[in-house]
């Protein structure tokens, strides 16, 4: 206790703001239409239930038990200093998030990587994902999966995290804590989890639920420079960009399940989120026009802010799911889920230009509703095979109105898919393991009724083969071939153009109703070794070299368009700056993961565990000018850490360590007419445990200390229009501050 008495200065309380969670309502006959077959077999099957074994099924895990599949259960996400999901997964090799906070594998960019919660994907609809303020206490697992196999959803083209909230079957925990971060720079983030449990005979029970506030800074630096008429003329213009969010967040995550029997388990799991948001951009715009050799100058300036209220935007993703244990070992799964979003955001944006103040505003109403049924029999034939079969068939609609200057658009998506799959994994001696599989989806895309391109079906076949050899205990070796697909985010597809600031570092978004699937043929191929000394096991050493070949590869492309604006006096024609999605040929991707972790042995008296992790690699869009290489894709990646145990005494922690990110700078092409620079970036995070009692325990970080982003962006030099001065260089430069933080977390057991 005396710990405790040590550190009880560095705590203070955070009081949570009530919770009030509106389910809406699950409309009767699509409840119908997804229950009918689940009904169907659960009834039929009820009465075979008497001489079956107990049903043991928590959350199954799909993955291929080797190097393509990492998985994390609830002793390792809890026994280091990470308090929420989102540090957790930073420091993982091969997973990053960009300063806009979404996820990625491969550094592939965020679209790419498949995001499944409890076998729901939570990107179907906007492709990126964000899991911030996500508390750890909330997570039974996690599994990040570098390959695909049949029976995930074929969504996943550099790979699937696959992340699982707890469950009613395991230990019951009753745990509350309290979570506070800070940011010199003034960022923060409040937060307080309570879990409760319980068991019975017949009924089993776990709930999750946090609260959270929140404040985020962004600060963006633009700086453009013109060389004009062989350097006898110079435009130098500066744009200064700072932005905040406030935000509250309200989660609720959880899992009812009853056994009527021994070999049944029904259970009914939902996460569910509230999360109203404030955000709020000021620019400042400076202009310069030189000519010393005509002793020349012209200054302009104008400033600008931006603002935008969400409501408060909610989320519900409820799930039914039941299993029943089957004679010779076989399972037989049946779930039904939705998951339903909806917002209300208000934006406005004022500008002072000179003497004149200018601006716009609009108003967004959003709804997105997901429903899925899945099915799938697993069954063992024999010691040495078993067969997994399935289906699963999808409902996504999305409506969006906006309200802009009197007007008003309303633009409806609505898609349908259905798949079916089946996967055989077969073991035909102790040393090998082959898993082959088949996916079929088709899905149908249906646009808004004033659409000229109609309804489009698209059928995808994507066959998966994984093949491990393992000729001893230490060593296994493990190829892969698979198909895999992204479809655009119905975002993109809306054709609605949605104004912001219309400059470089805000541009307008628009859409495109033309996008295509791209799809995606990969190649994994590598192993991994257990690192010996004498009769101990000291790490472990892994490789592997990966390949995509993508078609009809999704792209941003930054551009300008001319649209009329009001200048005071008139509508003129002006310049802005818009971020659409296009479809631009192929783009082949390949590199190299290695990874070495070796544990110093206790003779040392330093129970300390080094690890290191490359990633090379390389990538070239088709038909595209150098550079070619992906936007987001570093062509190096070197994580080095460590992880310490001490006996916690006096005010050492249990245990700590620290991760240092290294990212090599490199080219890219935003689009056809600019191409930029990215200066290498580092990283550092640091987190560490105390153990101060038997049931209380004081988590610490410190993440983000590094560099801040820094580009350098060069535009295509494009011949003058008539009566227009030669521009003959010309360069855009951007800076975003790194905003580091520190946290600090205390949770009790009850």
């Amino acid at each position: 206790m005396h710990r405790i008495a040590l550190l009880a200065m560095h705590f203070f309380c955070y009081l949570p703001y009530s919770i009030v969670l509106l389910t809406p309502a699950y409309p009767l006959s699509r409840m119908t239409l997804h229950l009918s077959a689940v009904i169907s077999i659960l009834a039929s099957s009820m009465a075979q239930a008497a001489e079956l074994p107990e049903v043991k099924v928590l959350a199954e895990a799909e993955s291929v038990a080797d190097a393509l599949t990492t998985s994390y259960d609830r002793a390792n996400l809890t026994h280091e200093g990470d308090g929420d999901l989102v540090e957790f997964l930073r420091r993982q090799p091969g997973v990053s998030v960009d300063s806009n906070g979404y996820l990625s594998l491969r550094g592939m960019g965020a679209g790419y990587t498949q995001v499944l919660v409890n076998g729901q994907q939570v990107n179907a609809l906007n492709g990126d994902v964000m899991l911030d303020g996500i508390s750890m206490d909330m997570i039974e697992r996690v599994e990040i999966v570098r390959g695909a196999s049949a029976s995930d959803s074929g969504a996943g083209i550099a790979g699937t995290i696959r992340i699982f909230t707890r469950q009613a079957t395991g230990p019951v925990e009753r745990k509350a804590s309290i979570r506070t971060s800070f940011s010199p720079r003034g960022a923060f983030h409040h937060q307080a989890s309570l879990a409760a449990g319980g068991r019975s005979v017949q009924l089993e029970w776990q709930i999750n639920a946090s609260v959270a506030n929140s404040e985020k800074k962004s600060d963006t630096l633009t700086h453009e420079h013109q060389d004009i008429i062989g350097g006898e003329e110079f435009v130098n213009s500066y744009s200064s960009q700072k932005g905040l969010v406030r935000t509250t967040q309200a989660m609720l995550a959880g899992e009812v399940a009853v056994r009527p029997s021994r070999q049944d388990r029904i259970g009914l799991s939902w996460t569910a989120e509230l999360l109203p948001e404030k955000r709020r951009t000021e620019g400042d715009f400076r202009y310069y026009y030189e000519a010393p050799a005509y002793d020349y100058l012209y200054e302009y300036r104008s400033r600008w802010q931006a603002r935008e209220t969400a409501s408060p935007f909610w989320t519900i993703m409820p799930t039914l799911r039941w299993d029943h244990q089957l004679q010779g070992g076989g399972l037989l799964q049946a779930e039904v889920g939705s998951r339903q979003s909806g917002s209300k955001q208000s934006y406005r944006y004022q500008a002072l230009e000179g003497g004149f103040l200018g601006g716009n505003g609009e108003d967004i109403r959003q709804r997105q509703r997901d429903y899925h049924t899945g099915l799938k029999w697993v069954q063992p034939l024999g010691s040495a095979m078993r067969l997994t079969m399935g289906g699963q068939l999808r409902t996504e609609r999305s409506g969006t109105t906006y309200f802009e200057e009197g007007e008003t658009f309303s633009e409806k998506l609505k898609r349908n898919t259905s798949a079916a799959y089946t996967q055989l994994n077969w073991s035909p001696s102790a040393q090998w393991n082959v898993e082959t599989g088949l996916r079929h989806e088709r899905i149908e895309l249906t646009p808004p009724a004033d659409s000229e391109l109609g309804r489009r079906r698209q059928n995808l076949w994507l066959p998966s083969l994984n093949i491990g050899y393992s000729p001893n205990a230490q060593q296994r070796w493990h190829v892969q071939l698979a198909k895999t697909y992204r479809a655009p985010k119905f975002d993109d597809l809306m054709a609605h153009v949605r104004e912001r600031e219309g400059n470089f570092t805000q541009p307008d978004l628009g859409g495109n109703p033309s996008l295509r699937n791209e799809t995606a043929t990969g190649l994994e191929l590598g192993f991994t070794q257990a690192l010996i000394q004498g009769e101990r096991n000291a790490g472990q050493f892994k490789l592997n070299l990966f390949a995509r070949n993508i078609s009809n590869g999704l792209t941003k492309q930054l551009t300008q368009y001319t649209t009329e604006g009001w200048n005071g006096e008139a509508m003129v024609p002006m310049e802005r700056w818009i971020l659409t999605t296009v479809n631009r040929g192929n783009t082949r991707i390949w590199g190299l993961e290695t990874g070495v972790r070796y544990d110093l042995p206790k003779s040392t008296g330093l129970p300390l565990s080094l690890r290191a992790d490359l990633i090379l690699t390389q990538s070239r869009v088709a038909g595209q000018a150098s550079p070619s290489r992906l936007m987001g894709q570093s062509p190096a990646v070197l994580d080095l850490g460590f992880d310490a145990t001490t006996q916690g005494h006096g005010m050492l922690p249990d245990r700590f360590g620290a991760t240092l990110r290294l990212e090599a700078g490199y080219k890219s092409r935003v689009n056809p007419e600019l191409w930029g620079k990215i200066k290498p970036l580092a990283t550092l995070h640091l987190n560490s445990l105390w153990k101060l009692d038997s049931s209380t325990r004081l988590r610490a970080q410190l993440s983000g200390l590094g560099n801040d982003w820094r580009s350098t962006f060069y535009p295509t030099i494009t011949p003058p229009a008539p009566n227009e001065p030669e521009v003959v260089a010309q360069t855009m430069q951007m800076r975003t501050k790194r905003f580091w933080s520190a946290a600090i977390m205390l949770e009790k057991d009850f």
